[in-house]
């Protein structure tokens, strides 16, 4: 069956999840495991307007289908820092258990990118933060992804450098986990030209199953099916040999509507892609859909 086509799941077509859509201006939407189930949870990073004060963590499970919330946290991160970086989600191999990582973009005391750990086990209390090798300066030029590139078991930093590369296209740079983000293992330009850069959106994933994440780019604009699309760059080519190119089930116009991040619902080994729909939706509630990869 062609990839991105089956429905594994639609909330909409129940009760919908129990965040509400007001809640959309609030945070951002993750995927990992929190409860060590293997089913990737939903984690709203909420970092505004919050009770405590603090950047704060709510988890659905995947288990429930995201019916049923299994946390309520601060974290050790003040309200303060919603304007100065971004999130995202990994683990140690032997944890099981997804750690917080925020990338300090801006208003760093070191003027360097800087990355700063709360621990998925200390229910995000436990903070460690490291100095990169990356200037602060690169923080409008890109995004940045946590995932697996070296095979050690430990996350390493990706930088998808967007806009002012020499190599004229989309590239790739890689802070191994195990030097504390101090070290490069990989500086390449990749086969998408710099010209994508408004038309989607990455995400890390390892779809061929070498144990090196592979780079999705989710084009969400300009597509030629009209449909939301998705082109994987593999990890083992340094990101130059395509592995896929599929349109999916989802309509070009529902880019507008919210996120497209990529995990493993059904637990086959092969990525699925998910569309988090925060706006507008029939029965006010945060929507969760996921379309069924294949490899």
């Amino acid at each position: 069956m062609a990839p991105y086509q089956q429905y594994l799941l639609n909330t909409g077509l129940g009760a919908g999840t129990p965040l509400v859509q007001a809640e959309d201006n609030h945070g951002d939407f993750l995927l990992g495991d929190f409860d060590g189930d293997g089913i990737p949870d939903l984690y709203f990073i909420k970092r505004r307007n919050t009770g405590s004060k603090m950047i704060e963590v709510h988890v659905l499970s995947g288990q429930s289908n995201y019916g049923k919330f299994i946390e309520h946290h601060g974290t050790a991160l003040v309200q303060a820092e919603d304007s100065n970086g971004s999130f995202a989600l990994g683990y140690n191999v032997g944890d099981g258990v997804s750690d917080l990582y925020f990338i300090k973009r801006r208003n760093t005391g070191s003027k360097m990118i800087e990355v700063h750990v709360l621990t998925g086990r200390s229910q995000f209390a436990n903070r460690t933060g490291h100095v990169t090798s990356l200037v602060q300066a690169e923080d409008n030029n890109g995004d940045f992804l946590v995932g697996d590139f070296d095979r050690d078991g430990i996350p390493d930093l990706f930088f998808i450098k967007r806009r002012n590369t020499g190599s004229k296209t989309i590239e790739v740079h890689v802070l191994s986990g195990s030097s504390q983000y101090k070290n490069f293992i990989l500086h390449h330009g990749t086969s998408l030209v710099q010209a994508e850069d408004n038309n989607g959106d990455y995400a890390l994933a390892d779809l061929d199953r070498d144990g090196v994440s592979d780079l999705y780019f989710i084009k969400k604009r300009n597509t030629g099916t009209k449909t939301i699309e998705v082109h994987v760059l593999s990890g083992r080519s340094q990101y130059m040999n395509f592995i896929q190119h599929a349109g999916t089930a989802f309509s070009a116009g529902s880019a507008l509507n919210g996120d497209f991040p990529i995990a493993d619902f059904d637990r086959d080994g092969i990525p699925d892609l998910y569309f988090i729909e925060r706006r507008p939706v029939g029965i006010k509630s945060i929507e969760v859909e996921i379309l069924a990869g294949s490899g």
